[in-house]
């Protein structure tokens, strides 16, 4: 499935078939976590998070929240350049500015002689980061995430 029935039936699916019967009588707070990059700039966005929201809360979630890594997560990872740096055996004298978003992701990967294909599994490479640098530069879009978890 493609498009937004494939994205929200797969939210709605995992939360109706999977969470719900492992964890009855729980109190269900949800966390809607994605790139807006993807979202912000379509006239018709892939997804309608409002809709996604709407039938969480009247499949049972007491609360929805919604994440957004302001243009890509790949941001984020870029926000902690030592981190990539050690991560891809960048010598130290390598300039690290000037780099966004999944495009400058793969370039730094290929300067490396290695490929970042977005989605996929980089074994180490979030182990690499300094979660306290990046925490640090996405604390207003990650405040919701951080209020569900105090």
């Amino acid at each position: 499935m493609s498009g937004e029935w494939g994205i929200k039936s797969k939210v709605l699916r995992t939360f109706r078939k999977s969470i719900i019967p492992q964890y009855p009588g729980y109190e269900y707070h949800v966390i809607l976590s994605y790139d807006s990059d993807v979202f912000e700039f379509s006239r018709k966005p892939l997804v309608d998070w409002d809709s996604v929201v709407k039938e969480l809360k009247q499949s049972g979630a007491a609360n929805v929240e919604q994440v957004k890594a302001v243009r890509s997560i790949e941001d984020w990872f870029l926000y902690d350049t030592e981190g990539l740096r050690k991560f891809l055996h960048l010598p130290g004298r390598f300039q690290m500015k000037g780099y966004s978003g999944q495009k400058g992701l793969e370039e730094l990967f290929r300067k490396a002689k290695r490929t970042y294909i977005k989605g996929s599994a980089c074994r180490g490479l979030v182990e690499a980061l300094d979660m306290s640098v990046i925490i640090g530069r996405i604390r207003t879009e990650i405040q919701k995430l951080e209020k569900e978890l105090i």
